[in-house]
């Protein structure tokens, strides 16, 4: 509420934004938690939120009624470019957090501007205000608020207030862009882990599956089933830890939670029936991440023999044609080349590639170049 040339607003009215600031995951949970807070604080016409999510070019809009949307639309497709407040605002830089249009665009320049008369008059705006939050050199979200002829322009103290505002916003911005970099983080390293043909796995410290890739699949099924009766067999639908590496992470975890000494960093074992049968479970620890407790990783060893033969046996369902590529393929050979020494054209030899693949069950060639060493 606006009194006097102040700001006032009842911690009651503001509770519910701010609880949903520092909880939001999601750009569109966060932009909704930063449209309720300034609207409870400074009440303005329109607001839109901008994000710029890593170093995507392209930024991530989010607006609340259909003028915002029209309008950012608008300046999205190309408007920005005859943007007078960016224009005079000057280099953008760390240092703009927080914006009045005014302060560095008077009035009158601005209802003078092609801007304002074939762009924003259209809207009703006459005055506006703006949110920088920044990661090193690069902005992360924009949030402009804008305001009507009737409503004036920003006082003094409503740009106190939003200052204010601005560590709060700024610390769930940067919060939310971490969780996502680090998701992505994590993203790209399962694509890459479930490509590889060792078998991973790996446990929490309650010792429940956090990741695994199909081969840790097919290895914990050898540990059950053995290595003669696996050959075949499709691996189960959910994974279930062997008890054995069960019993030997809770013994980790025990010394882990006793500090005597120095701490466990890896373990071996070996199946009780199947001495070729093998894991390593490994412990990882983050130094920081202190409030993160222990996963463990588990590297399971494939009896040579056993690979050797279901690869043959996969092998086996291929052409001679399909297995003189396969054999370029492993020697590191690109399709041109492998097309130049089998007198075909570079897009037969990728039709080629494709049968195989979908034959193998595989994606990438850097796993049929593996199966083929194998054998």
């Amino acid at each position: 509420m606006k009194t006097g040339g102040k700001i006032t607003a009842s911690l009651g009215a503001l509770s519910t934004p701010f609880r949903q600031l520092h909880s939001a995951i999601l750009p569109k949970e966060l932009a909704k938690a930063i449209h309720q807070l300034l609207q409870n604080t400074l009440p303005t016409t329109q607001l839109g939120v901008l994000f710029r999510p890593m170093d995507f070019e392209m930024p991530l809009s989010f607006t609340f009624d259909p003028d915002t949307e029209a309008l950012n639309r608008e300046w999205m497709a190309g408007g920005y470019q005859k943007d007078l407040w960016l224009k005079r605002a000057g280099t953008l830089n760390p240092t703009h957090q927080v914006m009045r249009h005014t302060d560095h665009t008077p009035h009158r320049v601005f209802r003078s501007s092609n801007f304002f008369k074939k762009w924003l008059r259209n809207y009703g705006i006459h005055y506006g205000a703006a949110v920088l939050v920044w990661r090193k050199q690069q902005w992360l979200l924009l949030v402009y608020l804008l305001r009507n002829k009737e409503q004036g322009d920003f006082t003094d103290a409503e740009m106190t207030t939003l200052r204010a505002l601005y560590p709060q916003i700024a610390l769930a911005v940067r919060r939310v862009t971490r969780v996502h970099f680090m998701g992505l983080q994590l993203q790209s390293l399962q694509s890459q882990l479930a490509l590889l043909p060792t078998a991973t796995l790996l446990l929490d410290w309650e010792l429940n599956p956090v990741f695994y890739n199909k081969a840790a699949k097919e290895a914990v099924q050898i540990w059950r089933e053995g290595p003669q009766k696996n050959q075949r067999l499709k691996p189960a639908l959910q994974l279930r830890s062997p008890v054995e590496l069960l019993a030997v992470c809770r013994n980790l975890k025990a010394e882990l939670e006793t500090n005597a000494g120095p701490a466990p960093e890896a373990a071996a074992v070996v199946h009780p029936l199947w001495p070729d049968v093998r894991a390593e479970i490994q412990v990882v620890k983050g130094r920081s991440a202190p409030l993160i407790r222990a996963f463990f990783l588990v590297h399971f060893s494939q009896p040579k023999a056993l690979a050797s033969t279901a690869a043959a046996l996969d092998l086996s369902r291929l052409s001679p044609r399909e297995l003189a590529v396969i054999r370029l393929v492993a020697s590191g050979k690109t399709n041109r080349e492998i097309g130049k020494a089998l007198h075909k054209s570079p897009a037969t030899i990728k039709n080629q590639l494709h049968a195989v693949f979908k034959k193998l069950g595989l994606t990438r060639r850097m796993q049929l170049a593996a199966k083929h060493i194998s054998t």
